[in-house]
């Protein structure tokens, strides 16, 4: 484990831990701990931002390829602020703007795999923020579709946590209590 991110961690006890998860295809197996928190992440690993959004009653649940989660969100852009990754990303992912955005939680990850050749990310941890959102105001013209198409809808929280996986059921609970 790197230094920062054991530092960051120290003292800490994840909300949920050791959550197995594979991305890129199965190239990249990852393990997953969620922390509720408002405290910032270390920069230099925070890679992504990602929000849960709630309008009324209801919270939006996205449809990438193979899953459904409620937190839109993704990568920094170079020189991008996490508040503006976080606009950027809901934006163009469900075309929603939001009112209010409200840090609750943060993802550690850790890197199960060696790291690829040319991997240009923080390795082996690296941390997404995760933030409460409450919805403003929707277009479906700001929705980028760039070959990772996903869809998104808003339905009613009851309806979300009796069809998410554990690990998305975990983080909804988490923003509903941050939420209040």
């Amino acid at each position: 484990m790197s230094e920062t991110a054991a530092g960051w961690l120290a003292g800490r006890t994840p909300a949920e831990a050791a959550i197995e998860t594979v991305w890129g295809h199965g190239l990249h197996r990852l393990t997953l701990s969620l922390h509720a928190t408002t405290d910032p992440t270390p920069d230099a690993l925070t890679t992504s931002v990602r929000g849960v959004l709630f309008r009324r009653g209801g919270v939006m649940v996205v449809r990438d390829p193979g899953a459904d989660h409620v937190i839109p969100g993704g990568r920094r852009e170079a020189g991008e602020t996490l508040e503006a990754t976080l606009a950027r990303e809901i934006a163009e992912e469900t075309g929603w703007t939001y009112a209010s955005a409200r840090p609750f939680a943060a993802m550690h990850f850790r890197h199960e795999t060696p790291k690829p050749e040319g991997y240009q990310y923080p390795y082996p941890d690296f941390f997404q923020r995760l933030y409460v959102l409450e919805a403003a105001d929707h277009d479906r013209r700001r929705i980028v579709r760039d070959g990772w198409e996903s869809r998104s809808r808003l339905m009613p929280i009851g309806r979300a946590l009796s069809i998410l996986a554990p690990a998305q059921t975990a983080i909804l609970r988490l923003a509903l209590a941050a939420r209040l």
